[in-house]
């Protein structure tokens, strides 16, 4: 997939299932993929968000990180 809308879904998880959703959702995503989470949602200390890069912190837009 190129783009996933996830959108005001991870604050209903604790941070193990958080996770894991970011995991999978990396994986589903194809490589420099746009993921797009809520406004008031953060990714960042999660663990599995090593494998995005923020393009805009405003609206909450990752680019999937290309590990190369």
């Amino acid at each position: 997939m190129k783009l996933i809308l996830f959108r005001n879904s991870l604050i209903y998880c604790n941070p193990t299932m958080q996770d894991r959703i970011l995991s999978v959702l990396s994986d589903s995503l194809s490589a420099s993929g746009i993921l797009i989470t809520g406004i008031k949602e953060r990714i960042s200390g999660i663990s599995s968000s090593k494998d995005f890069e923020i393009m805009n912190e405003a609206e909450s837009v990752y680019k999937k990180r290309i590990i190369g």
